[in-house]
């Protein structure tokens, strides 16, 4: 609606083309992809932030102008839960939706088992945590200055576009629409922020579906033809189904908001199981089981109870259309013959918007999405850990490989007197060298029995940099932290 595009039209050809590119070359297509298309977005943010902040006089103007209408909060230390953002939910609330992206996440483990090692992993990792920092900050600039520059004429309001996830397509129109192939290079970055995240989606689902359910239920000795096969067929029928969702999605409200709700809803359950059994050896298949339902259950009626009545605590900053002087004004006369009732209202409008006030809803419909990973996380160790207890816990904690139990204490509280700490290892072998060689030589005999050749399966190759040898004996290191 403001570049002209159809709408439709461009949901098409980007899905099309990323089932083309992910069906024909898989992880590695997704791989170097991605990485072009975080290029592309640098280079289209960076278009917009500079002709922004030379069209309003410099970043510094835009940051005052932002400011002074109390755009910009960084110290909001408000306790109330309900409080959509504050200091403390999205440093906490962020830091365990993060920690779900980063570590349970297919999408994003995927890429780290590519690699050939555990140091190539972490470096990878560590790598990309500058990149990030570098296009949150960039994309959040650019955001202040587009406030700015539409901080006395919102078009919202006045009914040029309809929903906040079209101000940047018009802000590049207005700045850069006289620029041949600028606003191209500009919008091209939705385009490559929406395949990267697809392209990475539809190949994480193939690899799931084929190795957690084909291979260990359907087809044990499904040959290497027929598993590309299968991957193929996968990402093609995955891609049309995300097309016919895509209508749906539309149809939801705000993009960002929602993709924090689903996740921490889908995402925060699982993070919670892949914790319980890292830090609660006693745990066992009923509590981990009847934990992640809950967690799912009971996060999904939060974020579904929240949406269906409409919750809203923290209300929407006012807004003004007493500035307006610029493009909107001309695609608000060509809108004229059709809405010229409601446009002059609009425009004659001086009063920055004010929110009603916020109803009595029910308290956990009260708390701010954010939080809705960590409640997840919670709740997965609360009832696991109950449930765990009634049904006999683990009765076996002495066997189990120390490799994937994270001794807590030894980690994050080394100060505390050993013998506090031994008894919370909860009798896990950790830094029996003897029994952890002698644990990696009978998985490996039992995945070679079985008849499973894969090195990113294969137990043996978790803690592959950290294995050295002493006096002909294989040993693993003894560095916690590396470990975790």
């Amino acid at each position: 609606s403001v570049t002209g595009l159809s709408l439709w039209g461009s949901v098409v050809a980007v899905g099309l083309v990323c089932i083309f590119y992910t069906t024909l070359g898989g992880m590695k297509a997704v791989v170097w992809t991605d990485s072009f298309q975080m290029l592309v977005m640098f280079a289209g943010m960076l278009a917009l932030l500079i002709s922004g902040s030379l069209k309003l006089g410099g970043l510094d103007v835009a940051w005052n102008i932002a400011n002074k209408n109390q755009r910009i909060l960084f110290f909001e230390f408000d306790p109330d839960p309900s409080v959509r953002h504050t200091t403390w939910n999205v440093v906490i609330g962020g830091g365990f939706f993060w920690m779900a992206i980063y570590g349970i996440n297919q999408a994003q483990v995927q890429r780290a088992i590519s690699v050939p090692s555990i140091k190539h992993a972490r470096t990878a990792i560590w790598l990309n945590f500058p990149g990030m920092l570098i296009i949150l900050s960039l994309v959040c600039s650019v955001g202040v200055v587009m406030y700015a520059y539409y901080s006395t004429c919102d078009p919202v309001s006045l009914k040029i576009i309809s929903k906040t996830d079209q101000l940047i397509p018009l802000f590049t129109m207005d700045l850069l629409g006289h620029l041949n192939g600028l606003p191209g290079l500009v919008l091209s970055c939705v385009f490559s922020g929406s395949l990267s995240t697809i392209s990475s989606g539809l190949n994480a689902v193939a690899a799931v579906l084929l190795e957690d359910f084909v291979k260990p239920y359907c087809c044990k000795k499904i040959s290497g033809y027929a598993a590309t096969l299968f991957s193929k067929a996968t990402v093609v029928g995955c891609g049309l189904i995300c097309l016919a969702m895509a209508y749906f999605v539309s149809e939801l409200g705000a993009i960002l908001q929602l993709a924090y709700v689903l996740f921490g809803i889908l995402g925060g359950p699982l993070l919670g199981l892949f914790t319980f059994g890292m830090l609660c050896p006693w745990g066992n298949k009923w509590g981990g089981n009847i934990g992640l339902i809950t967690a799912l259950a009971f996060v999904a009626w939060i974020g579904l109870g929240t949406s269906i009545n409409s919750v809203v605590i923290t209300p929407k900053s006012p807004l003004t259309t007493a500035g307006c002087n610029m493009t909107a004004i001309n695609a608000l006369k060509a809108l004229a013959t059709t809405a010229a009732p409601t446009t002059a209202a609009v425009l004659a409008s001086t009063t920055p918007a004010t929110a009603a006030p916020p109803k009595d809803y029910f308290l956990l419909y009260r708390m701010s999405y954010i939080w809705y990973t960590a409640l997840a996380v919670i709740t997965v160790l609360f009832v696991g850990t109950i449930v765990s207890l009634i049904t006999g816990g683990h009765k076996k904690m002495r066997e189990l490989d120390p490799r994937v139990i994270c001794p807590f204490f030894d980690v994050f509280m080394p100060f505390l007197p050993e013998s506090f700490r031994c008894k919370a290892r909860c009798g896990v072998r950790h830094g029996d060298e003897e029994f952890i060689a002698t644990f990696i030589k009978h998985q490996e005999e039992k995945l070679r029995h079985n008849g499973v050749h894969n090195e990113a399966l294969d137990v043996s190759d978790i803690n592959l940099s950290e294995k050295k040898v002493q006096n002909g004996h294989t040993i693993t290191n003894g560095d916690y932290s590396t470990k975790l």
